[in-house]
């Protein structure tokens, strides 16, 4: 019981904090809108996650399939995840993700 109480804290203050985020960040509510027709070509792609489109798309699925089932009637009301490079943080994001 003790964790679930923790757990909603932790979320509620998530919630927080990613709505704080989503406002003031380049490309949030706030920073208006980006240029339409403009696509940023990817920085680190084989740095940090497969270059490749289809091996993006089989790791991505492969950590949601390997992620620990979301526990039953409990749904988050929001996520904070790492966005490291997928070696590091790839499990977490899944798991995080098939809440």
């Amino acid at each position: 019981m003790a964790f679930s109480t923790t757990y909603h804290a932790a979320s509620r203050l998530g919630l927080g904090i990613c709505l704080v985020f989503a406002f003031l960040l380049p490309g949030g509510v706030l920073a208006g809108q980006p240029d339409e027709g403009k696509e940023r070509k990817p920085a680190v792609a084989g740095r940090f996650y497969p270059e490749n489109r289809g091996n993006l798309e089989r790791a991505i699925a492969a950590f949601l399939a390997d992620a620990l089932p979301a526990v039953p009637g409990e749904r988050p009301l929001a996520l904070v995840v790492p966005h490291a490079g997928y070696i590091y943080s790839g499990p977490t994001a899944g798991f995080a993700f098939r809440a």
